[in-house]
């Protein structure tokens, strides 16, 4: 009797143990100021000359070519409509949307832009787009912009475009400007989170997944991981920013804990549920943040601030991305972003095993160089990169404070000064020199 009772009694224990850590993260939508540094996501638009198939209602337009262009927003299609609002102007100066999702643009309000048709280029943007996304059952508030930018407003004022291709001319961006902002506490610190629509689709939930465009092949023969995903911005230190963010995964490392992530974007919840990996794998002590993408069914992983050692699910994880920091000499902070190549061997995870994950030092500078034409006649174009010890590509470095002794960028102190190359001879002769520059 005694060992019947004490079964369940175990069981009640080890539940409650677990769910005493358990995490419910209320989240609220928020629109973003103008200027804000949380917008993830953009889109570049496929525009047509011809109408989108379906049972649209569209507005009496204009110009000759009026361009349409699909979304996906939420669990809809929505039409995009650029038209002009005199046959005469350069470029496009009416924008309208299907807001409401209802497949009518013709009563949705035109959407207030700014134009500029000032040779040689022309723009039409709109910084505060309002849409409904319908995401489980729920109108849901939205907020986008739209940029779309022509390079050349006289020649395309006169240009044929029934061909259906405007690609030569012009091109049209999409950008999410809302997000989904939450806190917790964990281990008596307090955390701030925002998600960010990182594929422009309405949704808040799209964890880290290989991407349709492989990316181009470099020189030498790398190949970079190319990845999407909604972004998960995060901190526990005060105000959270920009700086904050990495690609949401299928599993959240804090530190030594390891949870799996569920977004119910109707309800506005994000839960944290903990759970045990197989293995563990030890992380670089730089590092604070990382996304690991796995080879088959793994999913992802986002780490923040992760321990020495990090239990993960087994599998074969390959670095999509990283963020660095360590201080100089004068306490000025630097950060260092990277992303992964998906050419190298991944960080095998087995049950009850131990693995290094291959990331950040040392790093190694080198130049990748293009060529094109023969004899006098041949250019060089010269790329300057930094590549980490797995050959994952750095993306991004800057600093932050008024203390260092580095040479900074005249352009923008913000980054380290541009470097310098020379070109010389096999016999040591100096036939040219000069500095990148950053963009």
């Amino acid at each position: 009797m005694l060992r019947m009772r004490w079964v369940p009694l175990l069981a009640v224990a080890a539940l409650a143990a677990s769910s005493a850590w358990a995490i419910q993260v209320p989240l609220k939508y928020t629109a973003n100021a103008q200027g804000s540094s949380f917008s993830a996501g953009y889109k570049q638009l496929e525009l047509k000359t011809t109408k989108p198939a379906g049972q649209w209602q569209l507005p009496d337009t204009v110009g000759k070519y009026p361009l349409y262009a699909l979304i996906k927003m939420g669990d809809q299609d929505r039409v995009v409509m650029l038209d002009r609002k005199n046959a005469d102007d350069k470029f496009y100066t009416r924008l309208r949307i299907d807001l409401n999702g209802n497949g009518d643009l013709r009563d949705d309000p035109e959407i207030t832009t700014i134009n500029s048709d000032a040779s040689p280029n022309a723009r039409l943007v709109a910084q505060n787009i309002q849409f409904t996304a319908k995401v489980g059952g729920k109108e849901l508030p939205y907020a986008a912009m739209l940029s779309a930018y022509c390079f050349d407003a006289d020649r395309f004022a006169s240009a044929d475009l029934s061909s259906g291709d405007t690609r030569q001319y012009m091109y049209c961006l999409m950008q999410s400007a809302c997000t989904y902002a939450g806190g917790f506490d964990l281990d008596g610190k307090h955390y701030e989170v925002r998600l960010a629509d990182g594929l422009l689709n309405g949704r808040f939930d799209d964890t880290l997944q290989k991407s349709t465009d492989r990316g181009a092949q470099a020189p030498s023969g790398r190949q970079p991981l190319v990845t999407q995903a909604d972004q998960l911005y995060i901190t526990g230190e005060g105000s959270i920013t920009g700086d904050d963010g990495q690609p949401l995964g299928k599993y959240l490392a804090i530190g030594d804990k390891l949870f799996s992530v569920k977004i119910d974007q109707a309800a506005g919840m994000m839960d944290l549920e903990p759970v045990q990996g197989d293995g563990s794998v030890q992380i670089p002590a730089s590092l604070k943040r990382i996304a690991l993408l796995g080879d088959g069914a793994e999913g992802s992983v986002s780490l923040f601030e992760p321990a020495a050692k990090v239990s993960l699910p087994a599998g074969q994880w390959r670095v999509a991305s990283y963020q660095a920091e360590r201080k100089d000499a004068q306490g000025d902070l630097w950060r260092l972003m990277a992303n992964g190549d998906a050419g190298v061997a991944p960080c095998s995870v087995a049950k009850g095993g131990s693995a290094e994950l291959k990331a950040g030092e040392p790093f190694m500078p080198m130049v990748d160089i293009e060529t094109a034409g023969a004899g006098y006649g041949m250019q060089a174009q010269m790329r300057f990169v930094v590549l980490d010890c797995n050959k994952a590509q750095m993306k991004g470095l800057s600093h932050q404070g008024n203390n260092t002794k580095l040479a900074l960028s005249k352009q923008n102190p913000s980054l380290p000064r541009e470097p310098a190359w020379q070109a010389v001879t096999a016999e040591g002769e100096k036939v040219a020199s000069g500095s990148f520059s950053y963009g």
